[in-house]
């Protein structure tokens, strides 16, 4: 009875992640960061190495000293991910989630997602290179691994992608 009770709670449970190119990602929040005009000024390392440092100086406080969960950490919930998680790729959102929706029987968000993600005062020119091959390079492939691995496999990226499976 319990593990039915288990196993009937998982496939009820709808588990939707956005997935983003790591480099892209991390280049984004850095700049996001730099740029947020925040009410008090944050304490947390991450943050104010974004806000004060260079992007290398960022990512050696993201990855190498793991201050940035993985994407495992988020979506990988009991195990490789569950039959009623479904990743969306962040590049094709609108396109995806409607694709999610119209599988799992939920209506659309009523708003357009392409601006949702936008700080009230970031600037397009507070921005960091992204990296060439290198040591740094290298940890961000490493902390993003099952990204590569895993994550690119498994994401939706629009109306003809939808993966659809089981709750066993």
């Amino acid at each position: 009875l319990q593990t039915s009770t288990v196993r009937k709670s998982r496939c009820e449970m709808r588990i939707f992640g956005v997935l983003r190119e790591p480099f892209e990602m991390l280049d984004s929040l850095y700049k996001y960061w730099r740029s947020y005009t925040f009410d008090v000024e944050p304490d947390s390392l991450l943050i104010r190495s974004a806000r004060t440092g260079s992007f290398r100086d960022f990512l050696a406080v993201a990855v190498g000293e793991r201050m940035l969960p993985r994407y495992e950490d988020f979506f990988d919930v009991g195990g490789p991910a569950w039959p009623t998680t479904r990743l969306l790729d962040f590049s094709n959102l609108a396109l995806a989630l409607a694709a999610v929706c119209r599988e799992f029987d939920v209506a659309p968000p009523p708003e357009s997602l392409s601006r949702r993600n936008v700080g009230p005062s970031a600037r397009r020119d507070a921005g960091g290179p992204l990296l060439d091959a290198g040591p740094m390079a290298f940890a961000v492939r490493s902390h993003f691994d099952w990204y590569y691995r895993h994550g690119v496999r498994m994401m939706i990226r629009g109306d003809h992608d939808t993966r659809r499976r089981r709750c066993a």
